[in-house]
């Protein structure tokens, strides 16, 4: 949809006044369709980098385009049902941990071999940046309440995740496998993301009775605790799904492998040699 559009209020008011109001018109440019664009076209640069051009860098683009193409029919699905709003958020909300997951795949290469701070640092940054383009993809440059929310969503998944990749390759240091890394990734995630979900939901439930004047009943403070722990949890299991595919890479693909072993350097993980197989394996594609 795009172009002059005339927006006119209907509502049968009788003999109050007329049916229909007065006009408004409104011109929506065909390039905030366009915007759209940004995430998958920043990708696909992110595709060219020499680094990226080998076979199997590739297999990021899917799962980060996988919000985006199901969102479609998502999004006809909620509209059936007069929840279009509600599962646009959502949609939108979910594309961006996608997009910046592949964004610092893509740009794993650069946080090798590096102090563990500058390491860190750098993620940070580079996660920084993916979530600055993702909102603007995703917002179409509309700045509302709405990407307030998302900003911070995004921003709690940044540190949940940052968290749990370092505190399980921390536990992993003496005996490093990948099933076990994963199971520690799990198991801190889900505890995370419970305990900060349920901080937060206390805290806000907190500020919201003290500024209604209503107070906070400690009467009902354990069937709050236990429910949003419980929802928060369930959170932390969709988010370890959500996750799961990137970190398969990680772990079993040549390509991203060879990454994230020189970013963790674990002195369990044969260091040495994936770095070594990584050139025969992951070398440049031939044009």
């Amino acid at each position: 949809m795009y172009g002059s559009l005339t927006i006119v209020g209907i509502q049968d008011i009788g003999p109050a006044g007329p049916r229909e109001g007065e006009p408004a018109a409104y011109y929506w440019p065909v390039y905030i369709h366009m915007v759209r664009l940004i995430i998958p076209l920043a990708l696909v640069a992110l595709l060219f980098r020499r680094p990226n051009r080998v076979r199997g860098a590739w297999w990021v683009m899917p799962l980060a385009l996988i919000p985006l193409v199901t969102g479609l029919w998502i999004a006809d699905a909620g509209d059936a049902i007069g929840l279009f709003d509600f599962v646009g958020l959502l949609i939108e909300t979910v594309t961006l941990p996608f997009f910046a997951l592949a964004f610092l795949w893509l740009m794993a290469d650069k946080l090798g071999n590096l102090p563990r701070l500058r390491t860190l640092t750098l993620a940070v940054g580079t996660l920084v940046l993916a979530g600055i383009i993702g909102l603007l993809g995703v917002s179409a440059f509309g700045f509302d309440s709405m990407l307030t929310v998302k900003a911070f969503i995004y921003a709690v998944f940044v540190v949940v995740f940052l968290v749990a990749m370092s505190l399980a390759a921390f536990v992993s240091r003496k005996r490093y496998t990948p099933l076990r890394f994963l199971l520690w990734f799990f198991l801190i995630l889900v505890v995370g993301t419970a305990v900060t979900g349920t901080a937060l939901s206390m805290l806000l439930m907190l500020m919201a009775g003290i500024l209604m004047g209503g107070g906070f009943s400690l009467l009902y403070l354990a069937p709050m605790l236990v429910s949003q722990m419980t929802v928060s949890a369930l959170a932390g299991f969709v988010l370890f799904l959500f996750v799961l595919p990137f970190l398969a890479l990680a772990l079993w693909l040549p390509t991203y492998r060879a990454r994230f072993h020189a970013i963790f350097r674990l002195p369990s993980m044969d260091y040495e040699q994936e770095r070594g197989g990584a050139v025969s394996e992951n070398s440049p594609v031939e044009q």
